[in-house]
């Protein structure tokens, strides 16, 4: 989705958002136990609770979230929350961006 961007406006366009370590934006599906799933462009480096709260936060206290579709990995909250969306930081805890798929699990 964002090569046609990035060919247009150029990689120093695309790498003005997120982070320094982690430049870029994702389309993540975020699902599951939250109040507004749905599909949200993510700046790469921001953490997993901000996205959470961008799709109106859990609608129930949640337990878990998968991160990066059937292919990543379950991470228990509320520790993963502070975990930045990226593959690097993802990586460690056993899970990936992947597809771009959060499930909550209440």
């Amino acid at each position: 989705a964002h090569a046609a961007l990035i060919a247009r406006y150029g990689a120093d366009w695309f790498r003005a958002a997120g982070t320094a370590a982690f430049p870029g934006t994702a389309l993540m599906s975020v699902g599951g136990a939250v109040r507004r799933p749905g599909v949200y462009e993510a700046a790469l480096g921001t953490t997993l609770a901000s996205l959470l709260q961008r799709a109106g936060g859990p609608a129930e206290a949640p337990a878990a979230v998968l991160a990066g579709g059937y292919f990543g990995g379950w991470l228990p909250l509320p520790a993963a929350q502070h975990i930045p969306l990226s593959d690097e930081a993802l990586r460690p805890a056993g899970a990936s961006l992947g597809p771009g798929v959060l499930v909550l699990l209440p």
